[in-house]
């Protein structure tokens, strides 16, 4: 099992912004990995407006702390020797974001009920079949690259607590991509 951890930190200060970000990423860069995982965390102070009506502008200024992070384990669902065997997994996943407003000074109530500080938890699971085909690569002149083909399809729940409601999420996304006839390349 491989280790692969990429780190960005990030800043951005203007009159109006000034934001400090770090995020650790441990991607599935191979379909051999079994964990994968991230975490982030962005510091940010803003001053802007927010229109309420067609000529009315109310100004805000706030202070955010905004982290989360996700896991994810895959399991092997055949015992082969194959590339094509080792590479079709279930793969299980949990994530959460939060946002937390330290400071915030609205002008009026419509734009301080938009800010408010919010918990999104997510579960998932999907089943994934993937491999790589050493392959050309047309626009940097044939220089070699991996290019992925399989098949995706994953399942996510989740619910997002605010102070002034709940409410809950479901979603699915289906992929595939691969080689038609040796020759051409389709991704959906």
């Amino acid at each position: 099992d491989g280790t692969y951890i990429s780190a960005e930190a990030s800043y951005h200060f203007s009159q109006e912004e000034k934001t400090l970000g770090l995020n650790l990423q441990r991607p599935f860069i191979s379909p051999l990995l079994k964990n994968a995982g991230g975490l982030y965390a962005i510091r940010s102070e803003l001053s802007d407006s927010l229109r309420t009506s067609i000529n009315i502008f109310d100004s805000y200024t706030y202070q955010l702390t905004h982290f989360g992070g996700w896991y994810a384990r895959s399991f092997m669902l055949h015992e082969g020797t194959s590339m094509e065997e080792k590479s079709t997994q279930l793969v299980l996943g949990t994530a959460f974001d939060q946002f937390s407003y330290g400071k915030l000074i609205a002008s009026s109530d419509a734009v301080a009920n938009t800010f408010c500080n919010s918990r999104l938890n997510l579960i998932s699971a999907g089943y994934s079949n993937r491999l790589y085909r050493k392959d050309a690569y047309i626009f940097q002149f044939g220089d070699v690259e991996d290019v992925p083909a399989g098949r995706k399809v994953q399942l996510t729940f989740g619910i997002e607590n605010r102070p002034d409601h709940t409410r809950t999420y479901a979603g699915i996304q289906v992929g595939f991509a691969g080689y038609i006839k040796k020759n051409w390349y389709a991704s959906a």
